[in-house]
């Protein structure tokens, strides 16, 4: 079976990006979203098993989203990208039960090794 992943940024060349990355490594992209209003929608339609996010966008930020998603209920896991290195934002992101956070400057392997221990029903926690 295929894991299905959504991918939120707000920056179109980003997303791009990781779209691409992503499809290289078989992984089935369903879904894009250049905001979290955007993005919160198709993870209520789509259901995928994991949601990429910017920790910051337009209408919702990243961890509204989450937020969402675990009041909702919906089996969707979640990462956070992001360039900041606050440990604020880690220490939010860990409250809300994120499976993981990494920073937007790391290695592809980085990633794909988030995306594994995440599935698996870890956390990944690349920055802080």
């Amino acid at each position: 079976m295929s894991i299905s992943i959504l991918i939120a940024d707000d920056h179109p060349l980003f997303l791009r990006g990781i779209m691409t990355f992503l499809n290289e490594q078989s992984f089935q992209v369903v879904g894009e979203a250049t905001d979290g209003g955007e993005a919160l929608d198709l993870i209520s339609e789509l259901r995928p098993d994991l949601a990429i996010l910017d920790y910051e966008m337009p209408v919702k930020s990243g961890l509204e989203v989450a937020r969402q998603i675990k009041s909702a209920k919906l089996p969707t896991k979640v990462i956070f990208l992001t360039f900041h290195k606050d440990p604020l934002f880690l220490q939010l992101a860990k409250i809300e039960q994120a499976g993981g956070f990494i920073s937007k400057e790391f290695e592809p392997a980085e990633l794909l090794n988030c995306i594994e221990l995440v599935l698996g029903g870890g956390q990944y926690f690349g920055i802080g």
